[in-house]
Parts: structure tokens; sequence; C-alpha cells
């Protein structure tokens, strides 16, 4: 059986899927989750050049070539072994909410100090995308 989208035939297995996907924002203070954040959408939050700005985290919907997504920008952390609140917020909702996909933002001057939380990210079996950010 095949399924037809603005004159696309695709095979009923590659139907797309129109409910909405949650993509989380993850990664370290300062490394622009909040302003990738702004970017994507018409809500602002706040943004500074010092760690701990984003304390809870924020959420908004919107589209992406026509399909739902309901993006959150969560807390930075160093680690998914919290220590301080901020990073037990991110943790709770990494563990215990639906998330389509882990977007982490690593500030491109500190690669190597961001590794670790990335290979603390994959072990949670979770498509990733890493973005740099200058």
């Amino acid at each position: 059986m095949q399924e037809s989208l603005s004159g696309v035939v695709l095979p009923k297995k590659l139907k797309l899927n129109t409910s909405t996907k949650t993509i989380v924002l993850v990664g370290q203070p300062n490394s622009g989750k909040s302003t990738l954040f702004n970017a994507l959408s018409d809500v602002k939050v706040s943004t500074a050049n010092f760690a701990g700005t984003t304390v809870e985290y924020k959420e908004t919907n919107i589209e992406v070539f026509g399909e739902p997504i309901h993006l959150i920008d969560l807390p930075g952390i160093y680690s998914l072994n919290p220590l301080e609140p901020a990073e037990f917020v991110t943790t709770t909702y990494l563990l215990e909410n639906p998330v389509d996909l882990i977007v982490n933002v690593i500030d491109s001057t500190l690669v190597t100090k961001s590794l670790e939380l990335t290979i603390e990210l994959l072990e949670l079996g979770l498509p990733m995308v890493v973005v740099l950010n200058m």
C-alpha cells in the first residue's frame, strides 16, 4: 500500500509521522543553548556570559518543514551525575521524559572539555546531533 503526500508517492513504511517530536538542547553552561533556542523560536529566554543563567527548562512549540516540534532548552550541565540544582533538573528531565532527539550544543573553543558530557549523553541510547557553536 502506498500513500501520497504532495504528489510524492511513498511506500507505507516510509510514511511521515506527523506526531509532535520532542527535541532537547543539552550542553555545558554558556555553550549557546539558549541563544539557539531564541533563534529557533518566538520565545526569548535570558542569555548571559556566565554559567547558571538558565536554572529551569524553557519550552515552546515550533514547526520545522511543516513538522511539529516541542523544543526544550535545558539548564547547562557538566555531567549526568548532578551536583547542583540545574544539573538535577536536566538529568531528571532526560531520564523521566520521552525525548526524540538530543541536540548537544558544544562551545567550539572547549570541545575536549565537552566530550565527557557527550559520551554520557550517547550512553542514554537516544538519537543525538552535536552542534559546535562559536
